[in-house]
């Protein structure tokens, strides 16, 4: 996503009607399966009746849970009474901008934060939205915007510790993106001192998903650097149902991972199960999608990169699933070769099991869009596919129309014509809108 995406969005319908509608139209419309159905009517009851934030957001994270944060963001968006309740137009934004439609997401906390009651009056809503706008616009590498939210905070309240940490960030001794460029918020609850019965030493937090928060830890067993993600606290649920079926969810990851073996997927280590978290290879060269933000990666990388996908997609294959997100954000970069590693298999499922619409719109396949056929090997091929050409397109970024609902009639012709043949050739397969003819190797 560039820069201009977000000025788009913010100027088309500068209003938070304008832009709930535009997140209604993109997220939909939706055909749920029947395991969604009773999911989808508790979020929609939750907002009928005013329930807290907290309520609405534990369905939501249960529906992300199940692959169908799309779905949430639509109801979200589509419901009346979200317009007039910032804390969820700021939730929605925060779901958006996790991915999902980041220039939309931006554009709504933008909105809000332009419409909070100035401190003291509602100064808790002023402060989260511009502080969600600077994560926002540090992650797009506009530094300029990011400054001039966290300054509108530190304006207010000099001594707040997280606008001082951003902008420290901000700051040209700064550390590189991390591997999972999330929003660190809210984990204040969940402590940073010790798991695993004193092995594992927590370093800090590098980033929160809706439903985890990852840190940098220590194995002092053997003295290496590892990730840990760990599920949220029950605390954080209103609802106890919630939470359990959230951590049934988070686990089978874990089980997923254990089954595969494979130098191109990231590397389950341990599983904590009293701690709710469990302990991973750490990539120190970020994630894919931060590398592309910072202009690191290129059309240089696309023989390696396409490779890892090649053979991490293999080994998900291999170990009976579907990865269901493969998406610049899910790919690590090692410092050591092999370079890319593929990741967050939260959405794996076991393959022909969810034919749903999931996750980023633009890596989604054409027969998934149309909710035609499940997700399997062949629906992972096109995602890879349109990573790949987002690699080779560069600083253009991907054309418009992979964010609309339908998608491009046909992808292949975006494929740029000065790469490498066989490169080029490789990409074209990928996108092919047959399933059945998308192939990594030529046909024999």
């Amino acid at each position: 996503m560039t820069l201009a995406r977000v000025v788009a969005a913010q100027t088309a319908e500068p209003s938070i009607a304008g832009l709930l509608d535009q997140v209604a139209a993109t997220c939909g419309p939706y055909v749920p399966d029947d395991d969604t159905v009773a999911l989808l009517g508790e979020l929609r009851a939750a907002l009928g009746r005013g329930a807290s934030e907290a309520a609405v957001f534990e369905r939501v994270r249960l529906l992300d849970g199940a692959g169908h944060a799309r779905a949430a963001a639509g109801i979200l968006a589509a419901d009346p009474g979200t317009a007039q309740r910032p804390e969820l137009l700021l939730g929605l934004a925060a779901l958006l901008l996790d991915a999902l439609e980041p220039a939309l997401g931006l554009a709504l906390a933008e909105q809000v934060a332009a419409e909070a009651p100035r401190p003291p009056d509602g100064f808790s809503i002023f402060r989260r939205a511009h502080l969600l706008v600077a994560e926002g616009r540090t992650a797009l590498g506009d530094r300029e915007g990011a400054h001039r939210a966290y300054e509108a905070v530190l304006a207010y309240d000099l001594d707040d510790a997280r606008a001082r940490a951003g902008l420290a960030r901000l700051g040209p001794e700064a550390a590189p993106p991390t591997a999972l460029d999330t929003f660190v918020e809210g984990t204040e609850g969940l402590g940073t001192t010790a798991l695993g019965g004193g092995r594992y030493t927590m370093v800090r937090p590098v980033g929160r998903g809706r439903h985890a928060v990852v840190y940098l830890a220590t194995d002092t067993r053997v003295g290496r650097p590892v990730a840990i993600k760990r599920m949220l606290p029950p605390t954080a649920f209103e609802d106890p149902s919630a939470a359990r079926r959230l951590a049934a969810r988070f686990l089978e990851e874990a089980g997923t991972l254990d089954k595969i073996r494979s130098p191109y997927v990231v590397r389950l280590y341990d599983v904590l199960h009293e701690a709710r978290a469990v302990v991973l290879e750490y990539c120190a060269g970020g994630s894919l999608r931060a590398a592309l933000r910072a202009g690191t990666v290129g059309p240089g990388d696309l023989p390696a990169l396409a490779t890892a996908l090649r053979e991490g997609l293999a080994a998900v294959a291999a170990a009976g699933a579907t990865h269901r997100d493969v998406k610049p954000a899910n790919v690590l970069i090692r410092p050591t070769r092999p370079r890319f590693v593929l990741a967050d298999l939260g959405l794996a499922v076991p393959r022909g099991r969810s034919r749903d619409r999931f996750g980023s719109l633009r890596y989604l396949a054409p027969e998934l869009r149309a909710a035609r056929v499940p997700a399997g090997p062949a629906t992972d091929a096109y995602a890879a596919g349109v990573v790949l050409l987002e690699v080779a397109l560069g600083d253009a970024g991907l054309p418009a129309a992979f964010d609309t609902p339908t998608g491009p009639e046909d992808a292949r012709p975006f494929v740029p014509s000065d790469l490498p043949p066989p490169v080029a050739a490789c990409i074209r397969r990928l996108l092919d809108p047959v399933p059945e003819r998308r192939l990594w190797s030529p046909p024999a």
